[in-house]
């Protein structure tokens, strides 16, 4: 016990002496271009990594140092700085990208989801775009509280698509515009004009009609177009049940979509659902995923018919109704207009939260926290103001955080989450935003491979708005351009079996390149055995136990890129003996195997060798091939250059 209690001891001292240098790491000096804001300082002391991203999006992880607030704001000793790791993206007003806010609601549920998920199931729906880099995004029913749970808490709209369009949250939502200004991050208040809308709408989305919807649940008067569906109740009687709408209106045209797409009853004033229009049913109880319209719209009733895809939500109006995609703002507004508002929210934690610089530049940033044993302390809103202004920005507003915090960037064609999320793994979020592009459609694949080239075609089907002028692809961090009315580049000087990760881009009019999402990878094959030469001598060897006279068949060859199992290499004598396996023999340094001379094997008259080999790379498709060398003269002792030269043909033929 007395041991036991020494140890246990020893371990605290351990982690109380090691956990005290990372928790009292400071900075040696505190710089001149440190930020302040409403008490807070902040400033970066080193850069830990840099990604650029197609698109001319940059990823940086920053090692930092923040004050909190203090009342006077006097300038803070350098010993009560606490050290930040801060995850940022910078995105240029000018890039060919879109901020698209996005929430999993299949089966017409809301589902907390990862945020690397939550990119793969956009992809999945629009596989024209793909995703650069994610952040999460607004708080949600994490509890199941409400009648309908997991919702967001405020807008979700992504590509006009108004999930949620709820503006209950006092610091409103924020819009994303990507009109060629600098008006790229736009501070939506809660007081915001929403419009209840019917869209016709094909199968790209694009909307043909629009209406505008008077009521909901509501009987509809003289030209008045009305919603129905069904709803969710909380109480404590009945947690998260569904009560079907009964829908009764004879006499009204009526249309009813009763398997929707996607249907989402958040609440009585707010609604999302598309579908297509299956009956004209008068009399139904709406259940979960449908929904019906009653018109006595003349222009509508024109306009629909079976089979017709409709989308209904609550847009916004106004000043606003160009806005398609939106996010709900978490908690508060943390700079605007340069200025940063005196906030009370004095706790350090892990924060997510989104900037706009005065040129346009959006600024997304997650900070890391409640991790102390790795420097990570997290930040304050006055803090959040501070690293803001810090990076240049004049507009900042506060997203979820704690163990929410996620950014996430493509590299290397997989979803990397570069930050530390508190709670050990990436949670499962309500929605997030997404930094999305469109590439060219390109037809592209590999041709030719050998063990150090290979032939990239590409063939550019549509520009999808792009400029391009020279296409190029990128292989182990060089370019090759394509010449003009060519379609195809051979790059030489690869290893051998070795995979190459390779991504396009491309030179527009004015010299500018852009790198794009199309990617791809492969595998050089393996460089060819190559057989030095077998011979066959007499000498002795150990069979169980007794010294005999033997035949011993060596085998010299050359197995750079392990093409021939080395481990799997067989023989065998005369055409009746059974086979043997070669071994390697230290003292000779070739494999060999050994026949007892015996009356049964007075001679050889035929050696065979079974060399098994794999020419593919790493993820060759190919299975392997068995090559079969007989020595054509009796007792013969040579190279096997013809056998060689059998086994390369073999190849060829293999490959061609």
């Amino acid at each position: 016990m007395k041991v036991r209690k020494i140890l246990i001891g020893l371990f605290s001292f351990i982690f109380v002496f090691f956990g005290t240098v990372i928790l009292n790491a400071k900075p040696d000096t505190v710089p001149d271009d440190v930020s302040y804001a409403d008490g807070a300082y902040f400033f970066v002391e080193e850069n830990l990594e840099t990604n650029e991203l197609p698109y001319g999006i940059v990823h940086r992880r920053d090692w930092a140092y923040s004050h909190e607030k203090t009342a006077d704001g006097s300038v803070p000793e350098i010993d009560t700085y606490l050290s930040q790791q801060v995850n940022s993206l910078e995105i240029s007003k000018d890039a060919n990208v879109a901020f698209v806010p996005w929430a999993k609601v299949d089966d017409n549920k809301w589902a907390l989801t990862k945020v690397r998920a939550l990119a793969a199931d956009f992809e999945s729906k629009y596989p024209e775009y793909k995703v650069i880099g994610a952040i999460n995004g607004d708080g949600f029913d994490i509890n199941s509280k409400l009648p309908f749970p997991k919702q967001p808490q405020d807008i979700t709209a992504g590509f006009g698509n108004f999930f949620k369009s709820s503006l209950g949250d006092a610091s409103g939502v924020i819009g994303f515009r990507h009109d060629g200004t600098t008006d790229t991050l736009v501070n939506i208040p809660n007081t915001a004009e929403r419009v209840l809308t019917l869209e016709i709408i094909d199968e790209n989305e694009t909307v043909l009609k629009s209406y505008v919807i008077q009521k909901s649940n509501q009987t509809p008067g003289d030209g008045e177009i009305a919603l129905f569906y069904g709803m969710y109740e909380n109480t404590t009687e009945a947690n998260h049940v569904y009560r079907p709408c009964a829908y009764n209106f004879d006499g009204l045209k009526s249309w009813v979509v009763k398997s929707a797409e996607t249907a989402l009853p958040n609440s009585a004033d707010d609604f999302y659902g598309i579908g297509t229009i299956a009956s004209n049913e008068n009399q139904i109880d709406l259940q979960i995923g449908q929904f019906a319209i009653a018109s006595n719209n003349e222009e509508l009733n024109n306009q629909l018919a079976l089979n017709t895809r409709i989308r209904v939500q609550y847009r916004l109006g106004g000043e606003y109704s160009d806005i398609e995609n939106a996010i709900g703002v978490f908690g508060a507004v943390l700079l605007k207009d340069g200025e940063a508002p005196s906030t009370g929210n004095e706790d350090v934690h892990p924060r997510t939260i989104i900037g706009k610089k005065a040129d346009g530049t959006i600024m997304m940033f997650v900070i890391d926290g409640r991790q102390f044993g790795k420097g990570f302390y997290g930040l304050s809103y006055a803090g959040l103001s501070a690293l803001l202004k810090y990076y240049g920005c004049v507009d900042g507003y506060n997203l979820d955080g704690g163990g929410s915090s996620t950014l996430l960037i493509k590299k290397d064609g997989d979803f990397q989450v570069t930050n530390s999320p508190s709670d050990g793994q990436e949670r499962s979020d309500g929605n997030c935003i997404l930094i999305v592009a469109k590439d060219p459609t390109l037809a592209s694949q590999t041709e030719n491979i050998t063990e150090n080239s290979v032939t990239i075609r590409a063939d550019v089907l549509n520009n999808n708005g792009h400029d391009i002028t020279e296409l190029f692809v990128e292989v182990d961090n060089q370019k090759y351009y394509y010449p003009a009315g060519e379609k195809t580049v051979t790059i030489a000087n690869l290893n051998s079996n070795s995979y190459y990760f390779y991504k396009f881009g491309y030179k527009d009019s004015l010299g500018n390149e852009t790198n794009l999402l199309t990617q791809g990878y492969f595998y050089t094959l393996k460089n060819m055995f190559k057989i030095n030469g077998m011979n066959i001598r007499i000498g002795d060897r150990d069979f169980y136990g007794k010294i005999r006279e033997s035949f011993i068949l060596e085998l010299d060859f050359d197995n750079v890129d392990s093409i021939i199992d080395s481990n799997g290499i067989r023989g065998r004598v005369n055409t009746f003996s059974v086979d043997f396996l070669l071994v390697w023999n230290d003292e000779t340094g070739v494999y060999d195997f050994a026949v007892p001379k015996t009356d049964a094997v007075p001679q050889i008259d035929t050696v065979v060798i079974f060399l098994t080999f794999d020419y593919d790379g790493a993820a060759g498709p190919l299975p392997s091939r068995t090559i079969v060398y007989h020595n054509p003269h009796l007792l013969s002792f040579r190279t096997l250059n013809d056998a060689q030269i059998e086994t390369d043909n073999e190849i060829i033929k293999i490959y061609n």
